[in-house]
């Protein structure tokens, strides 16, 4: 992939990794090294342009440079009547002002991927037309419909996000899932986050408006008619809703009598934002969530969340929480030298490697919270 900035700016790409655009839709994340003049970056194709989300990159703070990150919709594009060639030409905008091309080499199979989307998205489409309850809205800017709750403080245009987008594609254990519920099964994807290439019938719920997402709506009040679909994923979404059990009980709700939930929820790990994080739970904790209205089929360790995961976690976030020389010396400790001391001798600790952990650090990876509340007058 090659970025030609004018005047030699510097430029790094951090997504994708791979040498070419191989899915219809595709995220690209990355920073250039322009001063910020508080001017929004647009991408240009053509006739077509996306603003690009600010990405906040903490290592580039005080320095001459942006993150950004938009996202290709290139289904979209072909709807529109774009004939896609071998490479795409993007061309980078501050205000007026080009800053930048970047030329994007295309897979061959894109464009026959592209066609199959956009005929799914008429089917899913008029399937949501037929099971949702209430009328749905049409939010500026945004290209699928809403269900969003009246005043919902989040804006759902990407030009407004700040944060990283959830993009994990499914592993096998998840197609496994759903091709379990046969060919002709209706899923749902509550809290889909970016499908790059989205399943023909997977109905990606979101409360972002990425070019994957079929509905805008929140997990604690579905649009949806009961006993709406065949199956429901939910995976890494419960952790960020204020209400999980409410969220859990509308998930049973709209699925059939018989229908199956697969549902993914972290237990240990680093507090992170898609917008927040409220809860964690143990494997006790995601039986009780559902208990009221289904019974478990089976509970298991999925590969991605196996402890080594949990270890690497932690272990990453409070190294990069210290500032240098404290860093350095917290890598060179050995897994020995940390279990050589009780956890309680580092309470009343000055030890560099406790006192000098950054504040916000403390809170992502924190073995607890206290908190003392007042009750309104």
């Amino acid at each position: 992939m090659s970025f030609m900035i004018n005047a030699n700016l510097p430029i790094w790409i951090d997504l994708p990794s791979n040498p070419s655009i191989d899915y219809p839709i595709e995220q690209i994340r990355g920073w250039i090294g322009v001063p910020d003049s508080g001017e929004r970056l647009e991408i240009f194709y053509d006739d077509f342009s996306t603003a690009a989300a600010r990405n906040v990159r903490p290592d580039l703070i005080g320095r001459a440079h942006i993150g950004f990150s938009f996202f290709l919709d290139l289904p979209t594009m072909v709807g529109a009547g774009v004939t896609l060639e071998d490479t795409l030409l993007l061309k980078l905008r501050q205000g007026a002002v080009t800053i930048g091309e970047l030329n994007l080499p295309v897979s061959r199979s894109v464009a026959e991927r592209c066609r199959k989307i956009l005929e799914n998205r008429e089917q899913k489409a008029t399937f949501i037309a037929r099971n949702t309850k209430r009328p749905l809205n049409k939010v500026p800017g945004c290209r699928a419909p809403s269900a969003l709750p009246k005043n919902w403080p989040i804006s759902a245009c990407l030009k407004d996000k700040a944060d990283v987008a959830s993009a994990h594609d499914y592993g096998a254990v998840i197609w496994k899932f759903l091709e379990s519920l046969g060919s002709e099964a209706m899923i749902l994807d509550a809290g889909a986050g970016l499908r790059r290439m989205p399943a023909r019938n997977v109905i990606n719920l979101d409360i972002y408006d990425y070019p994957s997402t079929d509905i805008l709506a929140v997990g604690q009040d579905l649009p949806f008619k009961d006993n709406t679909f065949d199956g429901i994923l939910s995976i890494a979404v419960l952790e960020h809703v204020n209400d999980p059990f409410l969220c859990a009980r509308e998930l049973v709700r709209v699925v059939k009598p018989s229908g199956k939930i697969f549902a993914i929820i972290p237990f240990l790990q680093a507090e992170h934002g898609y917008p927040s994080h409220y809860a964690n739970f143990t494997r006790f904790g995601v039986r009780e969530l559902f208990k009221s209205a289904v019974e478990l089929e089976d509970q298991f360790l999925e590969r991605s969340n196996l402890p080594i995961f949990v270890l690497n976690q932690i272990l990453s976030t409070y190294t990069y929480g210290l500032p240098e020389p404290t860093r350095t010396e917290f890598l060179q400790m050995t897994i020995s030298d940390l279990l050589s001391r009780s956890p309680d001798s580092y309470i009343d600790s000055r030890d560099p490697i406790v006192e000098h952990l950054d504040n916000e650090t403390q809170w992502l990876i924190a073995a607890g919270t206290t908190a003392i509340f007042r009750k309104l007058p």
